[in-house]
């Protein structure tokens, strides 16, 4: 269904190494809110970027970033899942060493939609941080978390996953124990 009133950008991104470190430079960015047929029209005139994202973000709704899967005509739908639940995270600290973790949910066709912050978490032995993470309910979410530091953080590597169901109209607590 046409949803009106969604702010849509996208940002086309270049990497260039320099003195050993990945610099990103934005080439360009868009951004519009779509009208009352949901539709919208975004240009960015760049050059061979190496990475487009696309974003949709409107209140009481999940915010979606991802890379376009264009369909025809370059044409690109978002789907927008109305918020209705949420998982109360707790990270706590029972190793007793200090360090950085690094904890994000995906939901949903395992997009990424949720940071904990700070980020990433340093906590001292038996120190605890919370956060409710806000997000489409009915279905199963994704935890994730460890020390890597690529914001992805894939399934290897000392990467723990974890699926927790969200039921609609509900929050759920999770605990995570370092």
């Amino acid at each position: 269904m046409p949803l009106e009133g969604v702010k849509v950008s996208m940002s086309a991104i270049k990497y260039k190494s320099e003195n050993d470190k990945a610099i990103r430079i934005i080439l360009g960015s868009d951004q519009v809110i779509t009208g009352p047929d949901g539709r919208y029209f975004l240009e960015i005139d760049t050059k061979r970027p190496n990475e487009l994202g696309m974003g949709a973000l409107k209140d009481g709704y999940v915010h979606v970033w991802t890379p376009p899967r264009w369909g025809s005509a370059n044409t690109f739908d978002f789907e927008m899942n109305p918020i209705d639940a949420g998982i109360r995270l707790t990270i706590k600290n029972e190793s007793g060493f200090s360090g950085k973790t690094y904890a994000l949910v995906y939901e949903r066709d395992n997009k990424l939609n949720h940071f904990f912050y700070p980020w990433p978490v340093i906590l001292n032995k038996g120190d605890s941080l919370s956060s409710t993470l806000h997000l489409s309910g009915g279905a199963f979410a994704e935890v994730r978390w460890g020390t890597n530091s690529n914001l992805h953080l894939p399934s290897q590597g000392g990467v723990q996953i974890d699926s927790v169901y969200c039921p609609r109209n509900d929050t759920v607590e999770y605990l995570l124990k370092l």
